[in-house]
């Protein structure tokens, strides 16, 4: 079982500029909603909520751990996990995230629209010891005179999903530009310990958020799904997909609509707990949210726990119109 909590948490930009940030603030579990200057509120129908925003949204840049990334944590038998099934919760720890992000900007050709962020850094995140207490997300800065949590007056939102050795995170905010970030954290698989033959399935949550330009306006929904990933250690090789996805239209109350069905084509590089690969859509629901046919896109990831009891993975899609980023979190289930 995955749980969901609220933190608070503090942004610490790697930057130039930061005139425009403020002091840290509370943000609210389940990053559902963003609002940004001048947003009308909502969009009637099968639609998402408005985001303020206008322009296109490009493809976002594949997840990465950034060029110079903090050393992993290692998983170890009965030591700290993130829902207490063995040791402590972790304390004081600090891991590397793996992300993706957009961020509303000035494009190479002069339009604003949500734009890809380069992880070009290593980002980390560090767990004070307590579920409740101050987490400290440390990433750069998307553009100068930017920040990502300010004075929590900037329509920030933040969830954290974990299960016993990885955690998925979503996190928008709203201020001076619209940013978006999708990162997962975590006790990552020994590479000794990543089996050399045999075969796992693994089955868990898909969630993320879409990104569509409509009548002059970006739109935005959170997704959540099924996941169903199987491994094959001798050749390293990851199937399977995201099934049963939905978004919630405007309005809270609504009935959750069909979104896409996702496939997943990726591959453990050799001698590590890690892959990278490929997402395409397999099914093309008829509403306002969901992406055409022709996307594709991204995942990276890894095995989590003393044994690769888990995986973990940020994904990425777009269909040259629109685009999707989320994470994935599973356990092995044989």
């Amino acid at each position: 079982m995955s749980v969901r909590y609220g933190i608070q948490l503090v942004a610490l930009a790697v930057v130039l500029f930061t005139a425009a940030c403020g002091g840290a603030g509370n943000l609210s579990t389940n990053p559902k909603t963003l609002s940004g200057p001048g947003s009308s509120g909502v969009v009637s129908g099968t639609a998402g909520v408005d985001t303020g925003y206008a322009g296109s949204v490009t493809a976002p840049a594949p997840a990465s751990f950034g060029a110079s990334p903090a050393p992993p944590q290692i998983a170890v038998d009965g030591a700290a996990t993130f829902d207490g099934t063995a040791g402590s919760y972790p304390s004081g720890i600090t891991f590397p995230v793996l992300y993706t992000a957009l961020q509303y900007t000035l494009q190479p050709n002069g339009e604003k629209g949500l734009a890809p962020v380069s992880a070009a850094t290593g980002s980390t995140i560090t767990v004070p010891g307590a579920q409740n207490a101050r987490y400290v997300l440390s990433v750069p800065l998307f553009v100068p005179g930017d920040c990502l949590v300010c004075d929590g007056t900037d329509a920030s939102h933040l969830g954290l999903t974990n299960l016993s050795y990885v955690t998925l995170g979503g996190w928008s905010v709203s201020n001076q530009s619209q940013s978006a970030i999708q990162f997962l954290f975590g006790y990552e698989t020994p590479a000794s310990s990543v089996p050399a033959a045999g075969h796992a399935s693994f089955s868990g949550t898909a969630t993320g958020d879409v990104y569509v330009p409509a009548n002059g306006q970006i739109l935005q929904s959170h997704l959540s799904g099924d996941a169903t990933l199987s491994v094959d250690f001798a050749s390293g090789k990851i199937t399977g997909g995201f099934t049963n996805t939905h978004y919630i239209p405007v309005g809270g109350n609504s009935a959750a609509v069909p979104w896409n069905d996702v496939s997943v084509n990726a591959s453990i590089a050799a001698g590590t707990n890690r892959f990278i690969g490929a997402t395409a859509v397999t099914s093309a629901p008829q509403n306002t949210m969901s992406l055409n046919s022709s996307a594709t896109g991204s995942i990276s990831g890894g095995l989590y726990g003393p044994a690769a009891q888990e995986l973990g993975a940020i994904w990425t899609l777009n269909d040259g119109n629109a685009s999707a980023i989320g994470g994935v979190s599973a356990h092995a289930t044989h």
